[in-house]
């Protein structure tokens, strides 16, 4: 059976890989407006209907591409954040004035919150006291506009909202897991950015599969008992936007982390690395606001505090990985 269109539209705040990727799944579901801060990204998507930044997926005619909040926002019943973290508070701060009362707001960009050192929900809800939700998991851009089967979650306090928020997303390649875990859902896409920034230092240093596996099963342990520490529930770890996204940001061609991490690996500077590459690596950001979360509540988490010393310079990859697996050995010997 065809799904009905819903008699309103999304505006997806965001025009870069998955912005465009989200506005081609959703334009099966809904009347679809993008709004995009580069005016010249903006010209070329017009006029080419191709993003940039995701070059092989087409555009089509009805999506509305604009520079200008108010040829987007306005009437929206969903809003998506889908903007670099960095960015998401003041783009959204900018959009407050054309949001309708009634719409949802729904992040779709993964990161903390670097001016408070934060959770990007808690800023957003300062700011819109209207219907929020996260919508998080293994959805590479260039796959999800490719149509290929894919699951997220949609998290929301609130049950009418993740409901509608599902109903906006669902189609029979896309599918949605419905939780309350709004933190949860956020840390494990921060945490996962971190750790793939760690495989692909593997790559770099030349290890094998067998080392990539002992990475995966101490990363995962690492992740549940952060996540659990600061607030998760088990369940969002062990689910699409913990263990799902792991291994699709940990281990995918796609990945611009795991692609930082190699070229770390190969002993490249984190400046250097970083001017290869077009599109943001969010581990790096998660990576500073997670060591400094861990120290104040005094969680360790051995792989991330080794990660924050080689992106600050101060070890050198392969010694800072055999110094966190050995926190972790050390620890299973003294069960």
């Amino acid at each position: 059976m065809e799904k009905k269109k819903i008699h309103a539209h999304a505006a997806i705040l965001g025009g870069g890989s998955f912005g465009t990727a989200l506005a081609i799944h959703l334009d099966e579901n809904v009347q679809v407006k993008v709004w995009e801060f580069l005016s010249d990204q903006v010209k070329v998507m017009q006029e080419t209907r191709f993003c940039p930044l995701l070059p092989n997926a087409k555009i089509p005619q009805k999506i509305v591409i604009s520079n200008d909040m108010n040829d987007v926002v306005p009437g929206a019943k969903f809003v998506l954040m889908v903007t670099p973290s960095h960015t998401v508070v003041r783009t959204l701060e900018n959009a407050l004035n054309f949001i309708e009362k009634d719409a949802i707001v729904v992040l779709c960009s993964k990161g903390l919150d670097k001016a408070t050192d934060g959770f990007i929900s808690d800023e957003i809800q300062k700011r819109w006291k209207g219907g929020f939700a996260v919508v998080c998991g293994p959805t590479h851009a260039e796959e999800v506009s490719e149509a290929k089967q894919t699951i997220a979650v949609v998290a929301s306090k609130d049950r009418s909202v993740r409901a509608k928020v599902a109903d906006l997303f669902k189609t029979p390649h896309f599918h949605i897991e419905e939780s309350d875990d709004v933190i949860g859902v956020q840390l494990c896409s921060s945490l996962k950015n971190c750790y793939a920034i760690w495989m692909g230092i593997l790559d770099g240093l030349d290890q094998g599969d067998n080392t990539k596996a002992m990475l995966s099963t101490f990363a995962l342990r690492e992740m549940k008992r952060v996540a659990t520490a600061l607030g998760a529930s088990a369940d969002t770890v062990d689910g699409p936007a913990g263990v799902g996204d792991f291994i699709v940001t940990c281990l995918s061609q796609h990945s611009r982390n795991r692609f930082l991490g190699e070229q770390l690996g190969k002993g490249k500077s984190l400046k250097d690395a970083l001017a290869e590459m077009k599109m943001i690596a969010e581990g790096v950001t998660a990576d500073e606001i997670l060591t400094k979360i861990l120290k104040k509540k005094n969680i360790k988490a051995p792989f991330i505090e080794s990660l924050d010393l080689i992106l600050e310079g101060k070890k050198k990859p392969k010694d800072a990985f055999d110094d966190a697996v050995k926190c972790y050995l050390d620890s299973n010997q003294d069960r």
